[in-house]
């Protein structure tokens, strides 16, 4: 990592602050797994062993404002950069249009998959641009659903994947995936959440005032009632961010 990236620790995660270039630069041989860590995802992390000890090893940026400022005050330094999901996928398609990368949009529903990749190669003339939609399943490991995306994917070989899984299934499916990635030349693969949906305009995104004002949370909950159950969760974030804070 470079100097341009700093670290700031919340219970057992150490959280990445950079620019986005910075973070779709990949420099070092191998695959580049980011998450972009919101509440939710920060207390499943503290709950679920397994998924907490694949958060050790993968890039991890702040999503939210309640995170970025809890981030800024149990940690010296300048404050954190919020980096989201939501954020992220048009400064890389943008990255890829003036790098010549190829990006792949895994995941999503056929609709906002396709109307998602529309949109971006209207908006980023040139770039190398394909995507899938499989069909929702409850298991990652079920071989004929892997077969038919990793043939997609060889097919197109991209540089950049974004993956539409949800947390935690599209972590575990990067995680899993990712020797078969590395052989097919993938560099850089994230779960960048409801980022499709926003894309393809399937779902509204909050105003840029309420999100200014960290209540982007609520705004999703109604919008989104399935969210409910999950949305409960980001209320421990304090709890154990604060009571497994280290040094």
């Amino acid at each position: 990592m470079t100097a341009q990236v700093r670290r700031y620790r919340l219970g057992r995660l150490a959280l990445l602050s950079m620019e986005p270039a910075e973070l779709f630069r990949v420099s070092e041989p191998g695959l580049r797994h980011v998450v972009t860590v919101n509440s939710e995802i920060l207390v499943l992390a503290h709950e679920e062993p397994a998924y907490g000890a694949l958060l050790e090893r993968t890039w991890n940026t702040i999503d939210g404002r309640p995170l970025q400022w809890l981030a800024a005050l149990l940690n010296a330094g300048p404050p954190p950069r919020r980096l989201s999901g939501s954020d992220s996928l048009e400064p890389l398609a943008a990255h890829c249009r003036d790098t010549g990368g190829r990006l792949f949009l895994l995941g999503g529903s056929e609709r906002a998959n396709r109307q998602a990749c529309d949109q971006l190669r209207a908006r980023y003339r040139g770039l190398r641009l394909e995507g899938y939609a499989p069909p929702v399943i409850d298991s990652i490991d079920d071989e004929s659903w892997n077969t038919t995306i990793f043939t997609r994917l060889a097919r197109f070989r991209p540089d950049y994947l974004v993956v539409a899984f949800g947390s935690p299934k599209g972590e575990y499916w990067i995680d899993r995936a990712r020797p078969r990635l590395e052989v097919m030349g993938v560099r850089f693969a994230a779960g960048f959440g409801g980022a499709i949906n926003f894309v393809a305009k399937v779902v509204p995104r909050a105003p840029r005032w309420v999100q200014v004002c960290g209540l982007e949370w609520l705004f999703r909950l109604v919008v989104e009632r399935g969210r409910f159950r999950r949305t409960l969760r980001m209320f421990r974030m304090p709890y154990h961010a604060i009571r497994k804070q280290r040094g």
